[in-house]
């Protein structure tokens, strides 16, 4: 009798049989490298739990490092060739320093140098005008004109 002359019907215990069987040989026959790929992804799999806990316990462990501390504890301290000016004792500043704005100009920045401010405007016919004021005295020590 052959296969393709009649059909062939397995009872119960005949299937679990032959499923045993091609279970036993798909595990034993599997390639010796993929199932060293296996564990190895394993242990990594593992590890890298074990990483991220760890950094969870540790970061919960020293507190929250808000960013401006870390910046200012990056941040060089000033030297003597890169300190910043001093500002001249408030004894010695006028409470109110008035300053005129040019006619039709727009303020644009203003710079802190010493003693000394320097206030930029840009004039309607795009000429920059630039205000030089001495702090001490209140005065306005010059006046710079750019033309466009």
């Amino acid at each position: 009798m052959t296969a393709t002359d009649e059909n062939v019907t397995l009872n119960d215990a005949e299937k679990a049989e032959l499923t045993a069987k091609v279970m036993e040989e798909s595990i034993d026959g599997a390639p010796k490298g993929l199932k060293i790929l296996v564990i190895v992804m394993g242990v990594m799999i593992l590890a890298m739990i074990a990483l991220i806990i760890g950094t969870i316990a540790y970061r919960a462990s020293v507190g929250v490092v808000k960013i401006d501390e870390r910046v200012e504890a990056d941040a060089p301290q000033p030297t003597q060739a890169h300190s910043v000016p001093s500002m001249p004792s408030m004894g010695k500043l006028k409470k109110i320093i008035e300053v005129v704005r040019p006619k039709a100009s727009v303020f644009i920045k203003s710079e802190l140098s010493g003693s000394t401010l320097l206030l930029q405007f840009k004039s309607d016919s795009g000429a920059d005008i630039i205000k030089l004021l001495d702090l001490v005295s209140g005065m306005e020590k010059s006046q710079v004109v750019i033309s466009p």
